[in-house]
């Protein structure tokens, strides 16, 4: 659970998800991907997002994030 709030804006927010999001899904530790702010704009960063999201895990399942107060 994350409290979207805590970060100072949406990118930290996306990077940190994205982190956990590979940690979870992303088994072959070579394969993930290092992404820092200058790496990524707040569309690339989302689309990364949905890529690991689709890649990882039982593909029978739906993985569903609820994003409130991003500003």
């Amino acid at each position: 659970m994350y409290n979207a709030m805590t970060y100072s804006d949406v990118k930290n927010f996306g990077l940190t998800l994205f982190r956990h999001l590979q940690e979870r899904f992303v088994q072959d530790e070579t394969k993930q991907k290092r992404l820092s702010r200058g790496d990524v704009d707040d569309e690339e960063l989302g689309f990364h997002i949905a890529r690991t999201l689709a890649s990882g895990g039982n593909q029978d399942t739906h993985k569903v994030i609820v994003i409130d107060e991003v500003d």
